[in-house]
């Protein structure tokens, strides 16, 4: 009878170790999407951006958001970058938000058309832009850090009419 309780008890601890190893493993936290993406052109040559990003801890256990860096490109050229240092807890198996936030001159969104992008942007009042934001967020999960990519383009509608 013993044999068999040292027996159970072994396979028993066994599955267990097992079982906490399986689900202990580090998976990198994934970027979901954008929760919110807000803008406001303030002056002819200062648009505020504020976004929201959405991502997901996939772990049992606690990470800390480290940093984030992007750039924004319009069609193909860049018209802004930020880089922001907020050191952050994240829950486990949580899903998290990081807010951005940034200005870019409006005017440098006719650079990639030359002079005539240039003067079309300084005479033309209103306009559709499509704006490429990419980059990463830096967490560290355990004792690895990870940079989660974002890449995700959004149109903008520039009002010069203030």
């Amino acid at each position: 009878m013993k044999k068999w309780t040292m027996i159970l008890l072994s396979v028993l601890s066994i599955t267990v170790v097992v079982y906490i190893l399986i689900n202990s493993k580090i998976k990198q936290p994934e970027f979901i999407g954008v929760k919110s993406f807000d803008y406001e052109l303030k002056s002819e040559r200062e648009l505020i951006v504020n976004i929201d990003l959405t991502f997901k801890n996939n772990n049992n256990f606690k990470a800390l958001l480290i940093n984030s860096n992007f750039k924004v490109y319009v069609e193909d050229v860049n018209v802004g970058s930020v880089s922001q240092t907020k050191i952050t807890k994240i829950n486990a198996m949580d899903t998290f938000n990081i807010p951005v936030s940034f200005k870019i001159d409006p005017l440098l969104f006719g650079m990639s058309q030359g002079v005539s992008g240039v003067i079309s942007m300084a005479l033309d009042p209103e306009r559709k832009v499509e704006a490429r934001f990419t980059g990463y967020c830096r967490v560290k999960v355990s004792d690895k850090i990870y940079e989660i990519p974002v890449d995700f383009v959004k149109e903008l509608q520039i009002n010069r009419n203030l």
